[in-house]
């Protein structure tokens, strides 16, 4: 009898992500640092300036203005480099 499990056949199932997929029902699509121009998202993105903010909030007990106030200074950086 041939097996047909596929471990034993030296093929690997494919790897599907979750963004080759259209949102469905509630979900909300988010794409970092919209409306601002792409150089300045990027630097959002890849400096993670959303989660630092929210994790002020949520680990470090500052206000969400306080929050907001750190995310203007970055943005403020980003736009000089």
């Amino acid at each position: 009898m041939v097996s047909r499990n596929r471990s034993t056949c030296g093929v690997r199932p494919s790897f599907v992500q979750p963004y080759n997929f259209p949102p469905r029902g509630e979900v909300i699509v988010s794409v970092a640092g919209y409306p601002a121009p792409a150089r300045i998202g990027v630097q959002m993105y890849s400096q993670g300036t959303m989660c630092k903010m929210i994790a002020q909030c949520t680990q470090q007990g500052k206000s969400i203005d306080e929050a907001i106030i750190f995310g203007e200074r970055e943005l403020e950086g980003y736009m000089r480099t």
